[in-house]
């Protein structure tokens, strides 16, 4: 019995998509070409030797690492430069301007406190993408070698 199986790719990667899939007992049936992408349609024999060990490792190899979601950060850090530099302004005003006004002297001193204030969650959500980030190219590392030995035990068992 066969079963059939149709992937879009682009042009520039049929030979390796055609590799990939002929690891895994595919053969290629036909291709269709619309403009840059391609529809290559596949077979594979049921039972041929191996054939629930190669399905196995088919569904390993294509399945989705869960991968952590990347926060939001807070604020750019030009947009954080720029409440800064606003804020010590305005605290240097407000200190050379202390004889003339309080008032101008507490709106100075106000925006530097805002600045220094809204530094801490800029900080934090930083950090928090950092890690995330930091997280899922290490998941991809270990997906990307765990593909490779998938491959060649599939490679191993079609002969």
């Amino acid at each position: 019995m066969r079963e059939y199986k149709s992937v879009k790719t682009v042009s520039e990667m049929e030979v390796k998509t055609i590799e990939l899939y002929e690891t895994f007992g595919w053969r290629v049936e036909d291709s269709r070409e619309s403009g840059n992408r391609l529809t290559l349609r596949f077979h594979r024999d049921t039972e041929m030797p191996h054939y629930e060990e190669i399905v196995s490792y088919e569904k390993e190899y294509f399945s989705v690492t869960e991968k952590k979601e990347v926060p939001k950060t807070f604020g750019t850090l030009g947009r954080m430069i720029l409440l800064s530099i606003a804020g010590v302004i305005g605290l240097i005003v407000g200190i050379i301007l202390f004889s003339m006004s309080v008032a101008v002297t507490a709106v100075g001193i106000i925006l530097f406190v805002v600045a220094a204030v809204l530094w801490i969650p800029f900080i934090v959500s930083h950090k928090k993408a950092s890690a995330a980030l930091e997280y899922n190219k290490n998941i991809n590392a270990e997906k990307l070698r765990r593909q490779s030995e998938i491959l060649a035990e599939c490679r191993a068992l079609i002969g």
